[in-house]
């Protein structure tokens, strides 16, 4: 059902894409965003704030943050007027805090078509409990290839693909501790 709604976003259904969403449940909602300073215009595909608290252990209630993701799934962001065939994602934005800056730079200075921030950490879930070794994480995209996140590369991909008939570039943002 997410692959449809991914399917839908890249190909710029807008309506279908609300269809899809409101027919799956998905807490995902459309945005579009005009950026003033640019002048270019995005589309989001965005998942919704719950209500929960986070009170950070503290009685003080300034430092207390409202609005968390059930889902986790990650921001989507499409140009539908770059033709340029170039995908920019961050698959752990959580653990490689600039990556999501340099990505964004990037991906306006090249025009990109399509760029995707994954929404967990890849420490977040396990299948057993936390383990010391990322290699069994179930919310890294990069380690597992049936991820939600992947879903909607694999959309991105086959809409360069079919579109303009060659292969996407795909640039991936990383970076590393201090001390890497």
């Amino acid at each position: 059902a997410w692959r449809l709604v991914t399917d839908a976003f890249c190909a710029g259904d807008m309506a279908l894409v609300d269809t899809l969403l409101i027919r799956y449940n998905f807490p995902y909602k459309q945005v579009i965003f005009d950026d003033l300073d640019s002048g270019r215009e995005y589309h989001m595909l965005r998942e919704n704030l719950n209500d929960d608290l986070d009170d950070n252990y503290s009685a003080e209630t300034w430092d207390d943050q409202v609005g968390s993701f059930d889902y986790g799934w990650g921001l989507y962001i499409r140009d539908p007027g770059s033709v340029r065939n170039i995908l920019v994602n961050c698959p752990h934005p959580k653990d490689d805090f600039p990556s999501v800056i340099m990505a964004l730079e990037g991906f306006e200075k090249w025009n990109g078509r399509y760029f995707f921030i994954a929404g967990a950490g890849r420490e977040t879930s396990y299948p057993y409990g936390y383990m010391p070794n990322n290699n069994y994480s179930v919310s890294d995209p990069s380690r597992v290839e049936e991820h939600p996140f992947n879903e909607a590369y694999q959309s991105a991909a086959d809409q360069i693909r079919v579109e303009q008939g060659r292969m996407e570039l795909s640039i991936q943002i990383h970076s590393y501790d201090w001390n890497s």
